[in-house]
């Protein structure tokens, strides 16, 4: 791939990211939410998606193990908390994989975890497209 190819295409993506990022810096709730830009490590052969760890231990999510629920539309899918103390990490891990496939995520879009019900810790899902 020449390098007027590899420089369109990270054009390409930078105006994906952007308009992406424009429809998510719209997106306001006076629930706790944390936005992630969708990375291919999150989707391709990865079992695991890192979350703000402040995130998740101010608002009641501290047990390593503990499933919070995914909610995308009318569907919902248990995903496990592990929590990685010696680097100050916490993923959402077992369940992760199977939401990712089941919703066809994809590089480049922007996706909020909005908690909407803390006491069963259900984060609904919101898509910003590209």
């Amino acid at each position: 791939m020449g390098n007027s190819q590899r420089c369109a295409q990270s054009h390409v993506f930078t105006r994906r990211r952007s308009t992406a990022s424009k429809r998510a810096s719209a997106f306001n709730s006076e629930n706790p939410f944390f936005m992630v830009l969708m990375g291919k490590s999150y989707i391709i052969g990865n079992t695991n998606m890192t979350v703000p760890s402040g995130f998740l231990r101010g608002n009641s999510i501290k047990e390593n193990g503990q499933i919070v629920m995914l909610q995308l539309g009318d569907k919902s899918w248990p995903v496990k908390v592990l929590s990685y103390p010696r680097w100050s990490r916490v993923a959402l891990s077992g369940g992760w994989a199977a939401f990712a496939k089941d919703n066809t995520l994809q590089v480049g879009y922007i996706y909020v975890f909005e908690l909407i019900e803390s006491d069963k810790v259900i984060l609904k899902v919101s898509i910003f497209r590209s």
